[in-house]
């Protein structure tokens, strides 16, 4: 997107794009933070808010199945919050069936709310035949949403969240209390290897680092934003490059097994 494309940047560019906005922000007002996104949007606020303090989410048309297909769903990102999360969701979005986003939210462990849009899309826009049913406009439906999405911005103003306002701190906290700073630089340190040795793609990243595929792919952003490590995904190939190590000091040990699982990625690109 921000080169003019009409398909999307890869998700690591889109959350540094919005951690970006977010410092500006941050730079101009020291009050509560919000993040609210529409569709891709408002999963890549997921993605942020586990390296960035905020104070909720609000996600409106969450793409919860990929491309329609209920076997495909995006609820890693979502396991892994702790930020407030409110959910705007249209009963005919075949890209969030209710049914899946309430056996998601059950096994959440942030605190979420979900407003519905009867008879919405996945832009929450409502059939004629519904709002002539139910005697309103869509003007109404939107000023109900609103509604709602004030309300979730007055529970949780004051809330305290999880991540520190240190950037560089941000990295640790994503990945967990149990995860000490020397962890998460064995577990970066893995990654270079790795790719020093070849391209890897998204599944083989997250072997090598031992993380889910959300917390994997911002560790790539952290690693940018911290050290300067420019790590950048190839379409054609479908696999992350190492274009520079910026900062990152070489380490001796940690080659073998990265190693391995870049001969495999070299095989199948």
């Amino acid at each position: 997107m921000l080169e003019g494309r009409k398909r999307p940047d890869p998700l690591p560019r889109l959350v540094a794009a919005h951690r970006e906005a977010l410092h500006r922000v941050r730079d101009e007002s020291s009050g509560p933070l919000f993040l609210i996104g529409k569709s891709m949007g408002s999963r890549v606020g997921c993605h942020v808010s586990l390296v960035e303090q905020v104070n909720g989410l609000i996600c409106l048309g969450y793409p919860l199945c990929g491309a329609g297909d209920r076997s495909k769903l995006r609820d890693q990102v979502l396991m892994e919050l702790s930020t407030p999360v409110l959910f705007v969701q249209g009963t005919r979005d075949s890209l969030c069936p209710l049914d899946l986003l309430a056996e998601v939210r059950a096994k959440m462990t942030a605190p979420t709310s979900l407003e519905v849009v009867e008879g919405g899309d996945h832009s929450l826009i409502v059939t004629k035949q519904q709002l002539k049913a139910d005697q309103q406009t869509q003007d109404d439906v939107e000023k109900r949403v609103l509604g709602k999405i004030a309300e979730h911005v007055a529970n949780f103003s004051v809330y305290p969240g999880r991540m520190p306002k240190s950037t560089t701190a941000a990295p640790k906290a994503k990945l967990g209390p149990a995860n000490s700073f020397h962890d998460l630089l064995e577990k970066s340190t893995r990654l270079i290897n790795a790719l020093l040795d070849g391209p890897l793609t998204r599944k083989q990243v997250c072997e090598v680092t031992g993380l889910s595929s959300p917390v994997a792919m911002n560790l790539l952003v952290a690693l940018d934003a911290e050290l300067g490590v420019k790590i950048q995904f190839n379409r054609q190939t479908g696999a992350y490059e190492l274009i520079s190590r910026g900062e990152m000091p070489r380490a001796k040990t940690g080659g073998v097994k990265a190693k391995s699982v870049s001969k495999s990625a070299k095989k199948k690109n």
